[in-house]
């Protein structure tokens, strides 16, 4: 095992812990936003706590948008973190496969109305 740096001490990892707590208590992904973007951040905060896969798997939930929170209250909540994860990459996939289709639609559209 390494030893800890001079500089490291209790006090210090109590204090990376805490902030990323709080960082995962304000952590939401926008409506606008991809997933990868959400869960790269939520990982990076969530190495750093001590919470468990509930915990975790209840914050992670809480910071999606609606459009996906819907499609899993409908479904069912996944019970552990990776299937939460793997289940919201998939709504939020197959939602901007269909905003690509609504566009693809809108500018077809446009081009028999000009």
């Amino acid at each position: 095992m390494l030893p800890l740096p001079r500089s490291w001490s209790p006090t210090l990892a109590q204090s990376i812990r805490a902030d990323a707590e709080g960082e995962l208590d304000v952590l939401v992904m926008k409506e606008n936003e991809r997933i990868k973007d959400y869960i790269i951040q939520f990982n990076i905060h969530a190495t750093r706590t001590k919470w468990g896969d509930a915990a975790l798997r209840h914050k992670f939930y809480d910071g999606l948008p609606n459009r996906i929170k819907n499609l899993m209250t409908r479904d069912g909540k996944p019970t552990s973190l990776a299937k939460m994860r793997e289940v919201a990459q998939l709504y939020d996939r197959r939602y901007w496969q269909r905003q690509d289709e609504l566009e693809r639609d809108k500018q077809k559209a446009k081009k028999f109305t000009a």
